[in-house]
């Protein structure tokens, strides 16, 4: 895996950095701008990119161009940016185990919730003798 920067001097520049870890311009371009040729679509991406330029990416598009670069090389350079230009610690990326671990604790946490709020149903909707008898006469 790739060391990642300890320095970016701007969020373009990390996500330029993350754009070629996926492949480069013409490759990401061609991506978001299928109808054009690759050279087309990479000079409309770097366009994009540029920060003297008013058109930018989309948020969606950006958080695409993350993923990759994190599912290519293990970390994204723009997250890492934000990290550190909000001074939050860089996060480290879950492991597939670690995130079915995380969806299991979830799963069952959605589960006894949904009992809970099945429980209080009908307590409410339960007349009070029935609800004191437990239905019984």
């Amino acid at each position: 895996m790739e060391q990642p920067s300890l320095f970016y001097e701007s969020y373009e520049e990390a996500l330029r950095d993350d754009v070629r870890a996926c492949g480069g311009l013409k490759m990401v371009g061609k991506l978001f701008f299928p109808e054009k040729d690759t050279v087309g679509a990479g000079r409309a991406l770097a366009d994009k990119l540029n920060e003297a330029r008013r058109e930018r990416l989309t948020d969606e598009q950006e958080r695409l161009v993350m993923r990759m670069a994190k599912e290519r090389r293990g970390y994204s350079a723009a997250f890492h940016f934000i990290c550190d230009d909000i001074g939050c610690e860089r996060g480290r990326p879950l492991t597939p185990k670690d995130e079915a671990a995380e969806l299991q604790r979830r799963g069952m946490d959605l589960v006894r919730e949904m009992r809970s709020v099945a429980d209080r149903y009908e307590r409410v909707t339960q007349p009070p003798l029935q609800a004191i008898t437990g239905g019984k006469s």
